[in-house]
């Protein structure tokens, strides 16, 4: 019994210490271990650290052992593994057999035998089919992070699945030339200066199971589609291209598997583009992106070209740690430049921003692979555009260590270029409007191809005259320039992004009412307002403004749009305009301010009904965040109306019916004639007819006509709108009201049902 005897020689050794000096404590333990027996007496001392009979043996032992993979054994004593395998640590080894090496060397006629490929790149071969850890057939089926690549931070397995299983093999330190500016270079057109850049993770081999298929509903041609050869998903275990042969071979420090054919070191997507030279134009506009002071360079997104691992930021998809991206071919990026970029002297021409916008167009949104269904039915790229590729122009499917690359023989033009803003990629003419629409990240909202724009753009003349769009890139804020401060002053993306939006309106005037107004991207309605001269007078809620911080009050100017016809727009129309279509909030504009103090009789009929708030700023029934129609009755007209005989339950239906809840009506006869709600229930028949808004009895017979020539109609009231995380300024105003002015009241005994 080992475990009696160890506590009481424990115990023994505790008394002894406590009763004797430490020297006649070492002498008397000296004494009594001496008189133990000693177990491995009689035994040579080589062989008692011997394993028992009927082990297995270490790695390298078992490869040996196989008849079948007599070259890949060899390959292990080339290079020095055959020691290290029979020594220490876990590993499992990916052995191509014999027949698989046969065909290597057929393919690859510059070897003829294993002595043949260098030293270098064998100990490349050997480490790259060597996993880290010691993996059993179960845990290449368990699809679990544990030791692989993939997040294990949930509990549930199939959440945090793995496919690729970390590799020995890491490559070493790489010369990374420098132009004059830090960017990373080919060493050609380089300045002489260089930097050593190590890698970032060791290699991962690719893993394919029934149980991945299955989980990510795969299927064969999705595989078929980059690794050339059929593929039959059962119980076979596939690591990239080669097949896993019989069952693992069990060894005392990990498996061996056998595979039927020799897997090379895949490269990263950097790799792939600097070996290739069918792709070296797009490769230099993603070093636009790069910089020599940082360790891992070309970042686009979460993916960066010359690592092995790729963040999410979602575990619900951990599969798309594999990045899905087109690179297009040297003559269609030449054509693309031509045709697009002439007019701004080529990539060299445009800003940072506007490349990013180009490059973004060729990477899949997620990073999420491209496989048979992107191809089939297209996807969605970092610019939230839809791709449809087109096979013919497909020249090369490529699987790289952390993305699959489509080499694609034409150029995927940004939808900027054929939307509302072509102008501003197309002509000198509007260059600073440009870069403020891509740096307040405006550009998204003018791209969608489901919808008709009128988008008014200031030419760079009247900007520059005006001075106050001065923009800069500090401290990743924009600084535009206050007339009023006469200095520069940071402002956040969104509040530019306001402004820009406001001069998009959705939908074109059709010329039929003397006012339309048009629904902008901003929240607000664009006035066109015809003359009788027959110009068109364009205007926001108030008159525009010449310069972007200029005082409310000061160069107002009247602006009559210019369509630009020269560039094919395919979502509708663009004009120059000479200022901005000023929106402002005022406390006039709150709806509540504007009826007591225009409208006192009404503002005393919410107030004797319970319908105002205890401050008086608010009216109870009315929800800013809806939209409103509001006809008001003069002081003049509700004297007339005789509220004070009404009873309270006919006093407060009188007053909601005044209110029309859910639309916006203009006097421009867009919307459909019919009944409206008004608050608690009631409906309003009305017919928004051009230039009228016939308010109806219920039996169609006229009540009101609301007329565009009237007074104090088509009044909008804006309500700030804060629609941006970093709009702390609430300068986002939109537009949630419309008021009428009447000369009657609306009884809701005759009107409503």
């Amino acid at each position: 019994m080992i475990t009696p005897v160890i506590s009481y020689i424990h115990l023994l050794i505790l008394y002894m210490k406590s009763k004797f000096t430490s020297i006649g404590f070492a002498y008397l333990l000296f004494l009594f271990l001496h008189g133990c027996n000693n177990p491995f007496a009689g035994v040579d001392q080589h062989d008692k650290y011997q394993p028992p009979e009927g082990l297995a043996g270490k790695l390298y032992s078992q490869v040996k052992a196989e008849d079948n993979l007599t070259t890949y054994a060899s390959a292990l004593v080339i290079t020095g593994y055959d020691e290290i395998f029979d020594k220490s640590g876990s590993y499992t080894i990916l052995a191509p057999t014999d027949s698989a090496f046969e065909v290597f060397f057929q393919e690859h006629a510059e070897y003829n035998s294993i002595e043949d490929i260098p030293p270098a790149e064998l100990t490349r071969i050997v480490k790259f089919l060597t996993l880290q850890n010691s993996w059993n057939e179960r845990q290449f089926r368990e699809l679990s992070a544990n030791d692989g690549w993939g997040s294990s931070s949930s509990d549930e397995w199939k959440s945090s699945f793995v496919y690729k299983k970390e590799t020995l093999l890491e490559e070493g330190l790489r010369k990374v030339w420098m132009d004059e500016r830090g960017k990373i270079t080919d060493s050609v057109s380089a300045n002489g200066n260089y930097i050593e850049m190590p890698s970032d993770y060791r290699k991962f081999m690719p893993v394919y199971t029934r149980e991945y298929f299955a989980y990510n509903e795969l299927e064969d041609k999705d595989y078929e589609l980059y690794f050339q050869r059929d593929i039959e998903i059962n119980d076979e275990i596939y690591v990239a291209d080669a097949k896993i042969l019989g069952t693992g071979i069990f060894a005392a420090n990990g498996f061996v598997y056998k595979l039927d054919k020799v897997v090379l070191p895949l490269k990263n997507t950097e790799e792939f583009l600097e070996s290739s030279g069918d792709y070296t134009l797009f490769l230099s506009l993603l070093r636009d992106f790069s910089s020599a002071s940082d360790l891992f360079p070309y970042k686009i997104g979460n993916f960066q070209l010359g690592a092995e691992k790729i963040n999410t930021t979602d575990e619900r998809f951990p599969m798309y740690n594999h990045a899905g991206m087109v690179v297009p071919t040297n003559r269609a990026y030449v054509e693309f430049i031509e045709n697009y970029l002439f007019a701004q002297g080529g990539m060299g021409g445009v800003s940072e921003t506007f490349k990013r916008e180009i490059a973004n167009s060729f990477y899949v949104k997620d990073l999420i692979p491209i496989l048979s269904n992107e191809l089939e039915n297209g996807y969605y790229n970092l610019n939230k555009e839809k791709v449809d590729l087109d096979s013919d122009k497909i020249i090369e499917k490529k699987f790289t260590s952390n993305a699959t690359v489509i080499g694609y023989d034409d150029f995927i033009i940004p939808n900027i270029f054929t939307s509302v803003g072509a102008p501003l990629v197309f002509s000198n003419k509007y260059r600073l409007f440009l870069d403020a629409v891509l740096q307040s990240k405006a550009n998204n909202a003018l791209k969608a191809m489901d919808q008709i724009y009128g988008f008014y753009i200031i030419p760079d003349t009247q900007l520059e005259a005006d001075s106050s769009l001065y923009i800069s890139d500090k401290n990743e804020k924009l600084t535009t320039f206050d007339h009023g401060l006469s200095s520069q002053v940071q402002q956040s993306a969104s509040i530019l992004k306001t402004r820009i939006l406001n001069q998009v309106s959705i939908g074109l005037p059709s010329g039929l009412a003397t006012k339309e107004f048009l629904p902008n991207l901003a929240g607000n309605y664009i006035v066109a307002e015809k003359k009788e001269d027959g110009t068109v007078l364009f205007s926001g809620k108030e008159l525009t403004t010449f310069g972007y911080n200029q005082p409310d009050t000061l160069l107002r100017i009247e602006v009559y749009p210019e369509e630009i016809t020269q560039f094919d727009i395919e979502n509708g129309s663009s004009f120059e305009v000479d200022g901005w279509f000023n929106y402002s909030n005022k406390a006039s504009d709150a709806i509540v301010n504007r009826i007591q103090y225009s409208y006192s009789e009404f503002f005393n009929a919410l107030r004797e009904t319970g319908y105002l708030s205890q401050n008086e700023q608010e009216i109870l029934f009315y929800n800013e965040d809806l939209p409103y129609t509001v006809f008001v009755p003069s002081n003049e007209a509700f004297l007339k109306s005789n509220f004070d005989a009404m009873s309270m339950v006919d006093k407060k239906e009188f007053v909601r019916t005044h209110f029309v809840v859910g639309k916006i009506i203009f006097t421009d006869g867009k919307e459909l004639p019919g009944y409206y709600n008004t608050p608690l229930g009631s409906r309003l028949n009305l017919n928004p007819e051009i230039d009228v808004i016939q308010i109806l009895k219920p039996g169609g017979e006229l009540y009101y006509s609301v007329d565009v020539a009237d007074k104090n109609t088509n009044v909008m009231l804006t309500t700030v709108k804060p629609e941006y995380e970093d709009d702390f300024e609430f300068t986002s105003y939109a537009t949630t009201a419309v008021l009428h002015e009447i000369d009657t009241v609306l009884y809701h005994t005759i009107l409503t049902k």
